[in-house]
């Protein structure tokens, strides 16, 4: 699968509500590019929804480290 396939089959599961698979397909999205905002970004999402919040601050600060105004995942930090 490609990073836009993984991505999008995360999004898929996420619109379900299965969020310990969405992560898992944006773990594999990484893979294929590893400093990607909206992957973490959805992470984070993901993890906020599993009342992971220190894994969901530390994915939300990624999103952000590339200089990115990415305002969901400011939401998400903060």
């Amino acid at each position: 699968m490609s990073f836009d396939e993984l991505k999008n089959k995360g999004n898929d599961l996420f619109k379900k509500q299965n969020y310990e698979g969405a992560l898992h397909f944006y773990e594999r999205a990484l893979t294929f590019q590893t400093e990607s905002d909206v992957i973490y970004s959805n992470m984070a999402d993901a993890l906020l929804h599993l009342e992971r919040f220190h894994e969901a601050y530390s994915c939300a600060e990624k999103a952000l480290k590339g200089g990115s105004n990415n305002e969901k995942a400011l939401f998400r930090y903060f």
